[in-house]
């Protein structure tokens, strides 16, 4: 998602804009759905590619593009090699995961991230761990924090059709989870809360909006499922699945919860934010950099 917004947020800026993406992905889909640009690859069989570094090659020759964005690391084992014959094509790369416990300084990691020129960390504590696992000095970082949309996300009368799906009374405090169905986003511990805080305050009712893992056959979402039967809580947490209403969703929350694991740095939460909800997160990773305590 955030690769096909940033092709079209240069793009309503004015820049000549490419998404350089695999055939018949979702990613690819979803660009041509916006009407932006694609340029369109067989996925590579492995990282050493040369089907791939013929068509970046071809794109180059095309396009003469001034600057290439990485949207994954892994990308880099195909751009990096191509653009050292291209010393005036700038390669920035978007570090979106954390990477811990992992020495990626090897010669051959030396001289693939050798080749970019910026590395942009969503948080503080993201870089901090990056500098210690990737063969990049600290001038090669910059840290920008995710943006938000406002003009979709701020505060606006609740919608009455999402409470109504749930078969809301106006009158309930409405809890809710907005993340895929996956153990490290706590679920978890959200149900377990859910369930404490029923017993006192039987009107409550809670909301995990989000599905499984695209492509994936998802443990995660059974053990979910598993637990909510578990504690009795069918009738009082409902899972909404993937919903693309997100602004309506989040205005008609009372309370939103990020309690996972270690998130970088949570769009969601500052979607939740503009929308003028109050916010619960977990200390770890980049959300103490978001929210303080109190």
């Amino acid at each position: 998602m955030s690769s096909v917004k940033w092709t079209r947020l240069f793009a309503q800026a004015g820049y000549s804009s490419h998404l350089v993406c695999i055939k018949g992905s979702k990613v690819a889909e979803l660009a041509r759905s916006q009407g932006l640009n694609t340029v369109e690859f067989d996925k590579p069989a492995n990282y050493l590619s040369f089907s791939a570094r013929r068509g970046l090659q071809e794109v180059i020759e095309k396009l003469k593009p001034d600057v290439f964005f990485s949207h994954r690391t892994k990308d880099l084992w195909h751009l990096s090699p191509v653009l050292k014959s291209h010393p005036k094509i700038a390669l920035v790369s978007f570090a979106r995961m954390f990477i811990r416990g992992i020495k990626k300084t090897d010669f051959l990691h030396r001289w693939i991230y050798s080749r970019i020129d910026k590395m942009i960390a969503l948080s503080q504590i993201q870089k901090s761990l990056l500098l210690t696992s990737l063969p990049l000095e600290d001038s090669k970082y910059i840290v920008i924090p995710n943006g938000v949309d406002t003009t979709k996300f701020s505060p606006r009368p609740e919608s009455t059709d999402i409470r109504n799906s749930l078969g809301l009374k106006k009158q309930g405090l409405l809890i809710g989870l907005v993340g895929r169905l996956d153990i490290q986003k706590g679920h978890r511990e959200f149900v377990e809360a859910a369930s404490i805080i029923h017993k006192k305050h039987p009107e409550v009712h809670f909301v995990m909006v989000g599905g499984e893992n695209t492509g994936e056959q998802n443990a995660s979402a059974k053990e979910i499922k598993a637990m909510i039967e578990q504690f009795q809580m069918n009738e009082f947490i409902t899972i909404t699945g993937h919903r693309s209403d997100i602004p309506d969703i989040l205005n008609s929350l009372d309370v939103f919860c990020m309690p996972s694991y270690e998130e970088n740095f949570g769009n969601v939460m500052l979607e939740a934010m503009a929308s003028g909800v109050a916010c619960v997160g977990t200390n770890s990773g980049g959300t103490p950099e978001m929210i303080s305590e109190g």
